[in-house]
């Protein structure tokens, strides 16, 4: 295809090809325990080339979605990648952590360090181990090197695929389906079977990761479960390939079998987390009178920061529905109860 022609523009396409198609949490894994992993956490190393395309591709998906550039939230959000980050040798200053405003259940490692997550990727996981595990997870497609791994494969193999997949990327819409509706399946099915590999590895290294930082090990496992469970309700006739989260009993059952090699760690709640999660909610959802009936009953039935959390929720969906006098009282309370929080200074 003659956008692709050029050998740096080509390469430019396959890492967008890749980066995108990695932005599901993950894909089925296969059989067998043999990963190239040692003791030791691994290292950030990012060329100049690759942080070139990193921000070509940034650039890429700033226009395809909408960043969210909210201070509150992108701090705690950062937080936890720094945690993280922490763990790992070498350059980590690179990495960056943006948030999406999308309510897909999704997180991505793009080129160059980039880290995306989705805010409805925040509003479904339960506590901020969990979301934590998702970042590992991603962090160790970083460390590992798993795109350019990709990208290098790819090329060897000149995999037709790869047209087809950048054309629907491009084209969008019907167009974009009907040209993978065409590619050649053996060759999506050899390129899979490869990411799928990429996915156990990451799987083990970010469960390393995530218990490096001090998380709970078994949050990994309890999200994934979950995801699995609501998985079901989901159309039986999309190719497993095209699922946006396809999951399987296998990856699940490695994840459980791994984290009894951890010592278990007490998941207790994070104030900034569950108060970012509360407005993410109310801000960037989409429906403001359901947020507003389940922060109602969170304050009547929760305690502590949880509750606080669902009245600081409370009061930005009140204000979004312009029910002020609701809102005003809310905030008065949180006011009181802890005067110099910033989610209450700042984003009341």
């Amino acid at each position: 295809m003659r956008f692709c022609s050029s050998s740096p523009v080509r390469q430019r396409c396959v890492w967008l090809v890749l980066a995108v198609g990695m932005f599901g949490i993950g894909s089925p894994v296969l059989g067998g325990s043999n990963l190239p992993l040692d003791d030791s956490m691994s290292e950030v190393s990012i060329s100049v080339a690759e942080q070139a395309t990193g921000r070509e591709f940034i650039r890429s998906a700033r226009s395809r979605f909408r960043f969210v550039d909210d201070p509150l939230v992108l701090d705690v959000l950062r937080q936890i990648g720094a945690r993280l980050s922490s763990t790992l040798a070498g350059d980590t200053e690179i990495l960056t952590f943006h948030l999406i405003e999308n309510s897909q259940l999704n997180a991505f490692a793009g080129p160059g360090g980039h880290i995306g997550v989705f805010t409805g990727l925040i509003t479904a996981t339960e506590s901020e181990a969990e979301l934590a595990s998702v970042i590992a997870h991603e962090l160790a497609h970083v460390t590992q090197r798993h795109l350019p791994r990709m990208i290098e494969r790819a090329q060897q193999r000149q995999i037709p695929a790869t047209a087809g997949m950048i054309a629907a990327i491009l084209l969008g819409g019907q167009a974009g389906a009907a040209t993978m509706a065409v590619t050649n399946a053996a060759a999506i099915s050899d390129q899979l079977s490869y990411t799928r590999a990429f996915e156990r590895e990451a799987d083990a290294l970010g469960l390393k990761i995530l218990n490096a930082a001090g998380y709970d090990p078994e949050a990994m496992a309890r999200f994934l479960q979950r995801l699995a469970q609501s998985s079901r309700f989901q159309d039986a006739e999309i190719p497993e390939y095209f699922r946006t989260h396809p999951l399987s009993s296998n990856r699940i059952a490695e994840m459980e079998g791994r984290t009894v090699n951890y010592p278990s760690v007490v998941d207790e709640a994070s104030p900034n987390f569950l108060h970012a999660q509360a407005r993410i909610t109310a801000i960037y959802g989409d429906d403001a009178e359901r947020a507003i009936e389940q922060f109602r009953h969170r304050i009547a039935s929760d305690t502590g920061a949880a509750s606080r959390a669902a009245r600081y929720g409370l009061a930005l969906a009140a204000l979004k529905t312009g029910e002020f006098e609701v809102a005003i009282e809310q905030a008065h309370r949180l006011w009181e109860s802890d005067p110099d929080d910033p989610f209450y200074v700042v984003g009341l």
